[in-house]
């Protein structure tokens, strides 16, 4: 294992900077940018801020990971409104034949660029049949290569089966669809009493019930569903229900109580009595402990800024599980797909109504506001440059599935993005066709976007073909996330050798800007800082590594590659976490 630190090739806060090798695994590194210097803003407003960028930190960061080996591929026969970028023109015919030599080429090229450690992929081809391969590893500690039976976490792809779920009851005329929620939860509430009874369960399915995003059950052992449905009442509103599309795993969570009282059977049972054993999907899991007792899964990866990518254990979704808590393979997933490309039967079995079946995929709301394409568009016009290039138009939500027109076909699709995994499902009904892409790396969005697209491609008969890559890349440098703008404080922490007594200036006991509470920073082997603090309710307890006197990069998860800053002046030392003034002291005599 090579532990040679790399060479400084750029300045670690340019846009142009340049990727340099992982020691400890001899490939590039992949950070999120996340903002270095931020404007100083009135004290009320900093503590709002803090208080968010803790919040958002799980959602924001990124990671990156190695390539390594290729699994054998398997192929099978079929079975019995804000303004954006003009998607470019395209001509859509049915695909003859698919060539998957140059699918794989493409994906190797992929996990190479954003150093995903391993994937899989499921399709479904135009003529019905069906191919499945892995990439890659999915432990970089042993080499253990993915094969297309690998369980990766699907993570928020999970709604979508327990939007299937509602919609099993709804074929019973057990759940009505545009009932109030408490016709099912009479305890449910909204923090407007009014708007209570407008809530409903079409609301619930289309992330529609006006409630501010929250993420206060995220990763809580101890919080139960039933106290989650009792926090809609804490939930500010945004909107009234119906009115906006406002993505929060409480939503799934109420739905999913729903299913509970109604079937008399917890989630995690309905969905593997009702929904994956008779798709087939026996081996796939419900909860991380079960995901690691499975002869061949993939480990999560995330970053270590000094010893490169390392494997760690999947993330426990405790009460959120229905949000986030399916694991399955390859394999698995194709026959999801199929499913999901039918009327509602797999196998000349009938699971599902072909109204409902069709209800789920139909747009029930629009979500321009929140797309990747539009929201690129509205950047671009804020820093008054041209709009980038966006294949994608006619962006809305179905019951937990994204909608789209793509390439002049209608494709419904959803992602997940979880600590060490990525995902996506996207099928275009109409043509038969479908891709499933699964990794073993932390917010992949742009490989998985970039292959999500460029197969699509292959499978609709796109006409001309794009550089999809170069089209993502494009939008996500309008926000500072593209490949050619992270890898600068990365490569710094790795060539930035600090001074031990600096370090020890900079230690000491600090007071909260936030609530005054005590912020201690402790020297670590003279190399790095470790910082303790309890914000708001939040501990932290992050090992802070340098990249220049005052800069850091925290290097714990789940807020690896957050900077921390310390800024002197005759007043004393202040700390700033991710650019935002969090504590201070004063200075010595």
């Amino acid at each position: 294992m090579n532990s040679t630190v790399p060479r400084v090739q750029t300045d670690p806060t340019s846009a142009g900077a340049s990727y340099l090798g992982c020691p400890a695994l001899d490939q590039p590194l992949h950070l999120p940018h996340l903002p270095l210097v931020s404007p100083v803003r009135p004290i009320a407003d900093r503590k709002r801020t803090v208080r968010t960028t803790l919040a958002r930190s799980l959602a924001a960061l990124g990671v990156a990971a190695i390539i390594a080996g290729c699994a054998t591929p398997v192929v099978t026969t079929p079975p019995t409104a804000a303004p954006a970028a003009t998607p470019a023109p395209t001509t859509v015919a049915p695909a003859a034949s698919v060539d998957t030599a140059a699918i794989d080429a493409f994906v190797a090229k992929m996990l190479a660029t954003y150093e995903v450690p391993g994937a899989a992929i499921a399709l479904v081809l135009p003529d019905g049949s069906t191919y499945t391969r892995g990439y890659g590893v999915r432990d970089t500690a042993t080499g253990a290569p993915v094969s297309a039976d690998t369980q990766f976490a699907i993570a928020s792809v999970t709604k979508s089966f327990t939007a299937l779920g509602v919609m099993l009851l709804v074929d019973e005329g057990m759940v009505d669809l545009d009932a109030p929620v408490t016709t099912y939860l009479p305890e449910f509430q909204l923090s407007d009493p009014a708007m209570t009874p407008k809530a409903t369960v079409r609301h619930l399915l289309m992330h529609a019930t006006g409630m501010e995003r929250n993420n206060a059950a995220t990763g809580n052992p101890s919080i139960t569903r039933e106290e989650i449905v009792a926090l809609a009442a804490q939930i500010p509103l945004v909107a009234a229900p119906g009115e906006k599309h406002i993505y929060s795993n409480v939503n799934t969570v109420i739905a999913a109580r729903i299913i509970e009282q109604v079937s008399g059977q917890s989630w995690e049972q309905f969905t593997r009595e009702r929904i994956l054993e008779p798709l087939g999907m026996e081996q796939a899991t419900l909860d991380a402990a079960s995901l690691q007792r499975q002869p061949d899964y993939a480990l999560p990866h995330e970053l270590d800024l000094l010893a490169g990518m390392v494997p760690g254990a999947p993330l426990e979704p405790y009460a959120e599980a229905p949000a986030a808590a399916v694991n399955a393979s390859a394999t698995e997933m194709l026959r999801y797909l199929q499913f999901q490309l039918g009327d509602g039967t797999l196998g000349g079995a009938r699971l599902l109504s072909p109204e409902a079946h069709a209800e789920a995929h139909r747009t029930q709301i629009a979500t321009a506001e929140t797309s990747q394409g539009s929201g690129a568009a509205r950047r671009a016009a804020e820093q008054g440059v041209p709009a980038p290039k966006t294949l994608i138009s006619d962006f809305g939500y179905g019951f937990y599935w994204y909608t789209e027109t793509f390439g002049g076909q209608r494709v419904v699709q959803h992602d997940g993005q979880a600590p060490g995994y990525s995902a996506s499902v996207s099928f275009a009904p109409e043509a038969g066709v479908g891709v499933v892409i699964l990794t073993n790396a932390s917010y992949a969005f742009g490989f998985v976007e970039s292959v999500r697209l460029h197969i699509l491609e292959a499978l609709l008969d796109v006409t001309p073909r794009h550089d999809t890559q170069a089209i993502i890349e494009a939008q996500l440098a309008l926000e500072g996330r593209d490949l050619a703008s992270v890898m600068g404080p990365v490569e710094a922490v790795r060539s930035f050798t600090p001074e031990a007594a600096h370090l020890e200036a900079l230690a000491g006991s600090y007071t909260s800007l936030i609530d005054g509470a005590s912020v201690t920073v402790t020297v670590v082997e003279n190399r790095a800082l470790r910082m303790e603090a309890l914000v708001q309710g939040t501990p932290l307890d992050l090992a802070l590594v340098p990249y220049a006197a005052d800069s850091f990069l925290s290097n714990t998860a789940p807020f690896r590659g957050l900077p921390v800053q310390f800024t002197t002046d005759a007043a004393g030392t202040t700390l700033l976490f991710q650019g935002q003034p969090l504590a201070q002291r004063a200075a010595q005599p």
